[in-house]
Order: C-alpha cells, then sequence, then structure tokens
C-alpha cells in the first residue's frame, strides 16, 4: 500500500509537471517576441580579419557574451531605447558603440576594432 503511495505521486508530478512549465516558457517567449535582437561581426580595421574572443558588453548592464571564432556576436531579448555597446579585446583599443533600439527590429553591426601600436 505504502509503494502505491509514492507511485501515484510519482504519477502526477509527471503529468502536470509540463503545464507548470509550460506556463514559463510562454512568458519567455512573449518577453523575446516583444524585443530585439542585435547581431554583429568584428574586424581588426586593418586587415578586415575576422576576431575571435572580444568581449562585447552592455554598458549600464551585466549582460556580456563574446565573439566566437568568425568574429560573430549576439544580443537577444533587448528592449528599447539607446543603448551603448563596449567592446574589448587584447591588443586592440576598447571602442564604445552607440544604438538604438527598436523593438521588434533586429539589427546587424559590423565593428572594426583598431590594433593597439607596439
Amino acid at each position: 500500500m505504502h509503494y502505491s503511495k509514492h507511485l501515484f505521486t510519482l504519477f502526477l508530478i509527471i503529468i502536470f509537471s509540463p503545464l507548470v512549465f509550460a506556463g514559463n516558457n510562454n512568458k519567455r517567449h512573449h518577453e523575446i517576441t516583444n524585443s530585439a535582437v542585435i547581431t554583429g561581426c568584428i574586424t581588426d580595421k586593418n586587415t578586415s580579419e575576422k576576431l575571435a574572443g572580444v568581449t562585447i558588453r552592455i554598458e549600464d548592464n551585466d549582460e556580456k557574451v563574446y565573439s566566437d571564432p568568425e568574429g560573430n556576436f549576439s544580443f537577444e531579448g533587448l528592449q528599447e531605447g539607446p543603448c551603448i555597446l563596449l567592446l574589448s579585446c587584447i591588443s586592440y583599443q576598447d571602442k564604445k558603440v552607440s544604438i538604438s533600439i527598436k523593438n521588434k527590429k533586429n539589427q546587424v553591426l559590423e565593428i572594426d576594432l583598431d590594433p593597439v601600436n607596439p
């Protein structure tokens, strides 16, 4: 009898857990569809070589990403308004890029970094 009680509880958890998590997914989906996406590619200003490992951070925010081996990066779920991207990479000068985020608009940026003079 004790075994069947645990089995019944497990059964209820399995049946109702998708319903609980479905509500959270719908909220996240709504947030993403009502926000903007920024993607971009970062290159060396002198050679046009794509730069991997560049840190891209949103000013006044803890969000940051790193460029991939092809120099690409992406931010999702951004809210409308002005935004400053801070870029940094070893052997390159730091750079600030000001953009205006518009709801439901995706922006593609091409950013070049100046190498630090030896």
